[in-house]
């Protein structure tokens, strides 16, 4: 796969099950070195991670597993997967900052769901928005829209016929580590994109 003026791609995807899930990333500039998941094999089945160096950071593009109906990998999520994620991208900005993009499944906070009463629906549970404080939040992870914007009320991802009424989460993420976090000029959402189910982000940093 490649696009016009984006010379460098790289994808990954899952070998677990097919169609399920998987992670790409597309590229002007090339980076230093790219790599795989996270060198865990009972993660690494699934292509939910791909890390790209660059010159002043680490690019992880991240598709965290979803709890699932009935709750039923929620334990897997917030007490393991998580966790090794989380430890990942603590090594890697020992070295440089990180910026972690992509589906994070978990809307944080209240004002990042449309019902924030579902307290047991998976991407807003107890554990999955306490998971995310204690291993992202609390480990200097910024959430860069929310800390540009916050006070908006945005979403990113809409169930079946949800959109036109805007019953929506917002789950999807670019984190910075807090020594890149005051570079960012603009972390934004597109809305108005409907190709799919999500809406697309953006992320300006002025480094």
């Amino acid at each position: 796969m490649q696009i016009q003026d984006f010379s460098n791609s790289y994808w990954s995807c899952s070998v677990a099950r097919l169609n399920y899930s998987g992670t790409a990333v597309i590229s002007r500039v090339k980076p230093i070195s790219v790599q795989y998941e996270l060198g865990i094999p009972e993660h690494d089945q699934e292509g939910r991670v791909i890390t790209l160096e660059f010159d002043d950071f680490y690019l992880v593009n991240a598709y965290v597993p979803n709890s699932g109906r009935g709750l039923k990998r929620l334990n897997y999520r917030v007490n393991d997967w998580d966790l090794c994620f989380s430890d990942f991208i603590k090594k890697l900005e020992c070295s440089k900052p990180v910026i972690v993009a992509g589906d994070l499944n978990c809307a944080r906070q209240s004002i990042d769901i449309h019902n924030p009463a579902k307290t047991e629906a998976a991407g807003f549970t107890i554990e999955e928005r306490e998971s995310f404080e204690k291993n992202f939040s609390s480990k200097g992870f910024i959430d860069t829209f929310r800390k540009q914007h916050p006070n908006a009320v945005a979403y990113t991802f809409w169930g079946e016929n949800q959109r036109i009424s805007n019953k929506g989460w917002r789950l999807d993420y670019f984190l910075a580590s807090e020594s890149i976090a005051d570079k960012v000029h603009d972390s934004y959402i597109l809305p108005d994109v409907s190709f799919s189910d999500h809406s697309p982000i953006g992320l300006v940093l002025k480094l």
